[in-house]
C-alpha cells in the first residue's frame, strides 16, 4: 500500500510540472505577441527620396518627361526625327552651346533640347586616327563635324579625351579640338587620351609624377 502511495505523490508532481510548462509557454507566446503589436503600432521612420523632373523638347515643344532620383542617371530616350534633317544631339540649353553627357547625375530640374542639322550638297570626309592608326571615317553634316556623331573609342588604362585635328597632321602637334567643326575640305581627326594612371619618371634628380601628358600640374620629390 505505500509503494502505490509514492506512485501517486509521483503522478501528481509530473501533472503539476507540465502544467506549469505549459503556463510558462502560454505566457511567451503572449509576451511575443504583445512585442509584435507594439512594434507594430510605433511609425517606422521613411526616408524621402527627392526627384527631379527632365523634359525634353522638340522646337517649342515638350515631347516627353522623365523622372529621376537625385544622383541618378536619365535614360536617353530614342532619337526624334524630323523630315530632311540630322539629329544631332540633346543640349542643356534652346541655343544649342551645351551638349548634354548622359553619364551624368541629375542634380536638378533639367530641361534638354533637340538639335537638328540641315545636310548639304557637298560634305566632307575625316580619317580617324588611333595611336597611329586609321580605324575609319566620319562624315560632315551641313560642313560640320559635331562631337555627339563621331565615335567614341575606348583603351584600358585611359579616357578618351575628344577628337582632334592639326594643322600640321602629326599626332603630336594638335591644334583644335573637334566639338563643332566646320570645315571646306577633308581633313584627319586624331584621337587624345588621358592617363588613368600616374606617370612616375625617376632619375638622378628625383621622382615626377603627373596625371597624364596634358597636365600642366606635376609634383617633383627631390632626393638629397
Amino acid at each position: 500500500m505505500k509503494a502505490k502511495k509514492v506512485s501517486k505523490n509521483k503522478k501528481r508532481l509530473l501533472s503539476l510540472s507540465m502544467a506549469m510548462v505549459a503556463a510558462l509557454s502560454f505566457g511567451s507566446i503572449m509576451a511575443a505577441c504583445s512585442d509584435d503589436e507594439d512594434s507594430s503600432s510605433v511609425p517606422q521612420s521613411s526616408i524621402e527620396v527627392t526627384t527631379y523632373t527632365v523634359s525634353f523638347n522638340v522646337g517649342d515643344t515638350s515631347v516627353s518627361t522623365e523622372t529621376v532620383n537625385s544622383g541618378e542617371k536619365v535614360t536617353k530616350p530614342t532619337d526624334p526625327t524630323k523630315e530632311g534633317e540630322v539629329f544631332i544631339g540633346w543640349y542643356k540649353d534652346p541655343a544649342f552651346k551645351s551638349l548634354y553627357n548622359f553619364d551624368e547625375a541629375v542634380k536638378g530640374d533639367l530641361a534638354l533640347y533637340a538639335r537638328f542639322a540641315t545636310p548639304s550638297a557637298t560634305e566632307y570626309k575625316a580619317t580617324l586616327i588611333v595611336d597611329g592608326e586609321t580605324v575609319g571615317e566620319a562624315s560632315t553634316v551641313g560642313g560640320v563635324f559635331y562631337e555627339s556623331l563621331l565615335p567614341k573609342p575606348t583603351k584600358e588604362g585611359a579616357t578618351f579625351a575628344g577628337w582632334w585635328t592639326s594643322d600640321y597632321e602629326d599626332a603630336t602637334k594638335l591644334t583644335t579640338n573637334c566639338t563643332e567643326l566646320a570645315v571646306e575640305e577633308p581633313t584627319k581627326l586624331y584621337a587624345v587620351w588621358k592617363s588613368n594612371v600616374p606617370l612616375v619618371s625617376v632619375n638622378s634628380n628625383g621622382i615626377s609624377w603627373s596625371m597624364d601628358k596634358a597636365a600642366q600640374v606635376s609634383l617633383k620629390v627631390t632626393c638629397d
